[in-house]
C-alpha cells in the first residue's frame, strides 16, 4: 500500500493506493515517457508537464508514491530469501507454528515468513507469493545510486555504470537518465531488481 500524493496545477491531494494501482500508474507513466524515479524507501516519483485547461500554457505535475511500510535495511539473509521468492514459484503452506513460504526445493521458516509479511516485503497473488513492489523500487534506487565528479563531469553509479558528460550540469542529467532507464526497464519486464549484489543495496 502507498500514500499517493498528486500535485495538479498548484493543488495537492492525497489518497491511498493499492500496490496494483501503483503498478498501473508506473506502467502508464513509462508508456507516456514521463520521468520516473525510484526512492530508497520503496516509493517512486513521477513527473511530467501538462497543458493547463487546454491552453498553450504548460505546468509541471507529479505523483509521489510513498510506501506505508518504508523499506529500511535489507540484510544479506533477507535478500537471499527474497531472491528465492522472486523466481515466481513461491507459495504459502500452513504448519503447526504458522504459515511458511515454500518453493520447489526450499522453505523459509515461520518466524522469517512472519517478519517478511509484517514488513510488507512480500505479497500474494492468486495463491503465489511474490516480492512486493516496494522492495523492487527500493532495490532499484539503491543499486543505481549515482554521483557526479569534477573536473570533467563524470557520472559513477553503484551498479558499475560510468560515463563522461560535458560538464556538471550534463552529468546530473545523464545520471538522472541512467536511473530512469533502470526503472523503466524493470517496469517493462526487461530487467530484474535482483541482478546486483547484496552489497550495493545497503
Amino acid at each position: 500500500m502507498f500514500h499517493e500524493i498528486v500535485v495538479p496545477f498548484g493543488d495537492t491531494s492525497e489518497v491511498t493506493a493499492t500496490e496494483d494501482h501503483a503498478a498501473h500508474l508506473l506502467r502508464r507513466a513509462a508508456r507516456r515517457k514521463y520521468q520516473i524515479a525510484a526512492t530508497a524507501d520503496g516509493g517512486a516519483v513521477i513527473n511530467w508537464t501538462a497543458r493547463k485547461y487546454g491552453g498553450r500554457r504548460t505546468e509541471p505535475r507529479s505523483i509521489t508514491l510513498v510506501p506505508r511500510l518504508p523499506i529500511d535495511v535489507l540484510t544479506d539473509a533477507t535478500l537471499q530469501d527474497l531472491s528465492l521468492i522472486s523466481d515466481g514459484q513461491a507459495r504459502y503452506e500452513v504448519e503447526a507454528n504458522g504459515p511458511v513460504i515454500v518453493g520447489p526445493a526450499w522453505r523459509i521458516p515461520p518466524t522469517t515468513t512472519a517478519r517478511l509479511r509484517a514488513g510488507g516485503l512480500v505479497a500474494e497473488n492468486y495463491g503465489l507469493v511474490r516480492v512486493s513492489l516496494t522492495v523492487h523500487l527500493a532495490l532499484l534506487a539503491r543499486q543505481h545510486r549515482t554521483h557526479t565528479t569534477e573536473p570533467g563531469g563524470w557520472v559513477r553509479c553503484a551498479c558499475g555504470f560510468t560515463a563522461h558528460a560535458g560538464d556538471r550540469s550534463d552529468a546530473r542529467e545523464l545520471a538522472r537518465s541512467h536511473r530512469e532507464v533502470a526503472v523503466t526497464d524493470f517496469i517493462a519486464g526487461r530487467s530484474s531488481a535482483f541482478t546486483a549484489t547484496a552489497t550495493t543495496t545497503r
